[in-house]
Formats: structure tokens, C-alpha cells, sequence
């Protein structure tokens, strides 16, 4: 029984030690607003990008 409870102590203590480096919430939503900015910027950039193209293509 005790070797069990040693075991058991180990196993936990190394699952602690593992979720110490795990993102928390607050992270995960952080990245998550930093990609939806990235993403709104590289919308702008694609529709500002076609206008050129289709401005060049209209002076051909």
C-alpha cells in the first residue's frame, strides 16, 4: 500500500510539474486576439492589393 502511495505521489507531482509549462486560458485568448489582428491586416493587404492589380490590368 505505501509503494502505491508512492507511486500515486510521483504521478502527481510529475502532472503538476507538466501543467506548470501548460498555457492558461488567459494565454490561449491572448494568441487567439493576436491572430484575429493578423488576419484582419492580411484581409486589408489582400483587398488593397487586388485594387492595384486591377488598376494595372485597366491601364493594359
Amino acid at each position: 500500500m505505501d509503494n502505491q502511495l508512492e507511486q500515486l505521489e510521483h504521478r502527481i507531482i510529475t502532472m503538476e510539474e507538466n501543467l506548470k509549462h501548460a498555457p492558461t486560458h488567459e494565454d490561449i485568448s491572448s494568441v487567439r486576439a493576436e491572430i484575429a489582428g493578423i488576419k484582419a491586416n492580411l484581409q486589408q493587404n489582400t483587398y488593397m492589393l487586388q485594387r492595384v492589380h486591377d488598376h494595372l490590368m485597366q491601364k493594359h
